[in-house]
């Protein structure tokens, strides 16, 4: 059954009465399998309401954003536990600054809220997992793990499949070749790229250098792109040529426009970054 309702024929204080009812009980629609709210002047859907899977999706941003947040508490205390004593980079302020560029990016490239910012909070589980190993672990390895987590919340398995399909993909670069063609997967991808690069990149890149005990510099090693860097291979041999051989390639390769522009412009702070560095290096300064 589909109820179609034109909002221009709904006060004001009834859509406001009606988010309310949304946030606080939104099991009061569960028997209606579709509610539509159309505006001929709204044509981006933001007051459109949709029943998926039983679960009602009240697709207004601040709904969005509010659903999020709720499950994002719940699974939180799990994500910091795990994440606590990193000292690598990927520790919890990256998958928050990550889940965060994820949110913007979907806003302007329409990916789903909830799906990518759950995965962007949950994406680096493999990173520990290899830290207590002591041996790659690719993200796929992280899915038990991952659901585990996941378990405690009500999301139904649809969702939670479709977290886990970004998370499996979101360390494929186009460079590669070999990259997945899902929009919430690709926005994570660009996410993530995103937070490796600036001057946020610049420090945290600098901070996985000392946590794996990689050299600052070497001069003895010709600073060339790597075109078949791969992060199963392993580490550059400096953290100077980690920008060469991957950093300075991200911004060619995102998947989305409005994630290309940022990268473009955070590129150029780490290339000027890198020439005062050389520069100070060899003593020229």
């Amino acid at each position: 059954m589909a109820v179609v309702v034109p909002r221009n024929s709904i006060s004001k204080n009834i859509l406001d009465d009606m988010t309310k009812l949304f946030k606080l009980r939104r099991s009061i629609l569960t028997n209606i399998e579709q509610v539509l709210l159309i505006d001929e002047e709204d044509p981006s859907g933001f007051f459109r309401c949709i029943s998926e899977y039983g679960e009602i999706v009240y697709q207004n941003n601040l709904e969005e954003n509010i659903m999020l947040e709720e499950y994002i508490e719940k699974i939180k205390p799990y994500i910091i536990d795990l994440f606590k004593h990193d000292s690598s980079g990927h520790d919890i302020s990256h998958l928050i600054r990550t889940m965060n560029i994820a949110v913007n990016l979907c806003d302007k490239e329409n990916g789903d809220k909830l799906i990518v910012g759950i995965a962007a909070f949950l994406h680096d589980i493999h990173r520990i997992m290899q830290n207590e190993t002591g041996k790659f672990v690719s993200p796929k390895d992280s899915l038990p793990k991952v659901r585990e987590i996941l378990s405690h919340t009500n999301l139904p398995e649809n969702i939670i499949n479709r977290i886990c399909y970004c998370i499996e993909y979101h360390e494929n670069y186009n460079w590669n070749g070999n990259n997945v063609n899902d929009i919430n997967a690709l926005i994570l991808q660009d996410a993530d790229n995103l937070d490796a690069i600036g001057a946020i990149g610049i420090g945290r890149t600098f901070s996985y250098g000392g946590a794996h005990n990689i050299l600052m510099y070497d001069e003895e090693i010709p600073l060339n792109i790597n075109d078949n860097y791969s992060e199963i291979k392993g580490n550059s041999p400096s953290t100077i040529h980690h920008f060469y051989h991957k950093l300075f390639k991200l911004a060619n390769n995102m998947n989305t426009k409005t994630a290309k522009e940022e990268a473009i412009a955070r590129t150029e702070v780490m290339k000027r970054f890198v020439d005062e560095f050389l520069e100070e290096w060899n003593g020229i300064k």
